[in-house]
């Protein structure tokens, strides 16, 4: 009587099981995002230039951006809604005067990237951000006196 050996099928199991976990690694590598911020860096390289120069028109001018979020009352329903603060400054002055865009990025989802041009009220420019849960990269460009000014910044929204 021939003696049962195991090692044949074990050999045989332990390369079907290495052939599931890499094809299980293949599907993950081909449906998870790909963690790129830009959706053409090639073009958003070009003009990295422009970008280091509104950067530092902010140093050169002395000009501060200060954020903050603050759960505020607001009609119609007077419900609480936090609102995204912004406070520009040149020294100690206030600036109002300028205009301020604000685009807001996911850093896994470029499809849910949100641009936004705040106003001044009360020497603030304000923006509603109930719905924006969340971490977001934040590029704030002003447009001032002629000038370009840039501030990038990270922001988390609870």
């Amino acid at each position: 009587m021939k003696k049962f050996s195991p090692w044949p099928y074990a050999i045989i199991l332990f390369f079907i099981v290495i052939a599931c976990v890499n094809g299980v690694l293949v599907y993950f590598a081909t449906t998870s995002s790909r963690g790129l911020i830009e959706s053409n860096p090639y073009e958003k390289g070009n003009n990295f230039q422009e970008t280091v120069d509104a950067q530092e028109a902010a140093r050169t001018h002395n000009i501060s951006l200060e954020e903050t979020i603050q759960v505020e009352s607001v009609p119609p329903d007077f419900a609480n809604v936090p609102i995204l603060k912004i406070q520009i400054k040149q020294a100690q002055t206030i600036i109002t005067s300028a205009r301020l865009v604000a685009l807001f990025r996911k850093p896994d989802d470029a499809k849910k990237d949100r641009q936004f041009e705040l106003l001044p009220v009360d020497g603030y420019y304000q923006l509603p951000v109930k719905e924006m849960a969340g971490s977001w990269l934040v590029v704030y460009t002003l447009l001032w006196e002629g000038k370009k000014i840039r501030f990038d910044r990270s922001l988390l929204i609870l």
